[in-house]
């Protein structure tokens, strides 16, 4: 059996200033490491065998808060990253209806055939899932696994596990900041638990989800 848990970085500045932060490298807020020394309590009684992370800042800090009581070496991946939204990279998102409506109407309500402008398909964002899934399997068996990632590349590694289809990913919840999700693979993956943040005071578990407005 595999045991994995999926965690959502912790908050970054994106999240606060409501921009879409993509592959772009942001930094994190002082509301952020709150969480991450929330999160690193968490998981400090947790055996962990393996962390995999997502090679931006915001999402290594997290896979090292994770880290902190169990010393592995954490294995940064790009297949890991956020979508690569091109021309919605760094720019506030509460304009996107107005100025990419096509665009902006198939991410909240179609994600399967979203492409972002100048930049990644979501159809590419499920394949790098599906990849990471399949390296986990195999190199995991009898192992517990973390993995640190971002909000829209974990909809879609989540999605993978309940369903199989990407035509499912409307029906997967945004995971929020240090959002923890937990599956286990034994001939097939089974979702446990979902975007689980009861480390987290009510105070500060609010965070950007993934939506436009």
């Amino acid at each position: 059996m595999v045991k994995l848990y999926i965690v959502r970085h912790c908050q970054a500045t994106g999240n606060v200033l409501r921009q879409f932060q993509g592959r772009t490298d942001t930094d994190i807020t002082d509301e952020g490491k709150a969480q991450l020394r929330l999160l690193t309590e968490r998981f400090r009684d947790i055996p962990v065998d393996i962390i995999c992370s997502s090679d931006l800042q915001r999402a290594m800090l997290t896979a090292a808060a994770i880290n902190t009581h169990h010393r592995k070496g954490i294995l940064p991946t790009s297949l890991l990253r956020e979508i690569d939204a091109g021309e919605w990279e760094g720019k506030d998102i509460r304009t996107f209806p107005d100025i990419y409506p096509n665009e902006s109407e198939l991410w909240e309500n179609a994600p399967d055939r979203f492409i972002a402008p100048g930049g990644e398909a979501m159809t590419e964002v499920y394949g790098r899932a599906e990849a990471v899934l399949r390296q986990i399997v195999s190199i995991c068996e009898g192992k517990t696994a973390v993995i640190v990632s971002h909000g829209c590349t974990i909809r879609n590694i989540v999605c993978h596990i309940k369903y199989g289809d990407i035509k499912r990913l409307r029906d997967v919840d945004w995971s929020k900041n240090t959002g923890v999700t937990y599956a286990e693979f034994d001939g097939s993956w089974k979702l446990i638990f979902e975007n689980d943040l009861s480390h987290l005071p009510e105070d500060k578990s609010g965070s950007f989800s993934g939506r436009l407005r």
